[in-house]
């Protein structure tokens, strides 16, 4: 079972305390359910980026989901993620410009192996992160999808 949260949401700081209270409520961590967020968080935007991820730290920590899969990371990003979100294994796409990278639940998700595919006809640095692990899955993976100049052929 999956559970969703819709992270579009523009959160007030008076109704931050009052979600966290319903999250805890609602989303009890068992072996039946498996939570996962997927956010395109534009790192190639580089305008507020501290504030920016500092935004997606408190998500993360406030949904405390078991699986993130996460579009357009640049090198700050992982960073900064990498301090802060210790609870986490993450597994970056690459380590230069921008790529995706998946986070897994230290205490939900065990890794046992990752791959990364690269995509011969990119021209945009894709590639598929692929991530072997234990228990409640057996493989994920994050593909970020590329559409040609034409915008007909997917070239991934």
């Amino acid at each position: 079972m999956f559970s969703s949260v819709d992270l579009t949401d523009s959160l007030s700081g008076s109704s931050v305390t009052a979600t966290v209270k319903e999250v805890e409520r609602g989303l009890q961590e068992d072996d039946s359910t498996l939570s996962l967020i997927t956010w395109n968080i534009d790192g190639l935007d580089l305008s507020n980026l501290q504030e920016r991820a500092r935004g997606v730290c408190s998500y993360i920590a406030l949904y405390s989901p078991d699986v993130v899969f996460l579009q357009e990371v640049v090198p700050p990003y992982l960073n900064y993620l990498q301090k802060r979100a210790v609870s986490y294994t993450i597994i970056p796409g690459n380590t230069e410009a921008y790529f995706t990278a998946i986070m897994l639940k230290k205490s939900r998700v065990r890794v046992l192996k990752h791959e990364i595919t690269p995509f011969p006809t990119t021209s945009m640095m894709r590639n598929l992160l692929e991530v072997h692990v234990s228990e409640l899955l057996n493989v994920v993976c994050l593909i970020h999808r590329e559409i040609n100049i034409k915008g007909i052929n997917d070239v991934s």
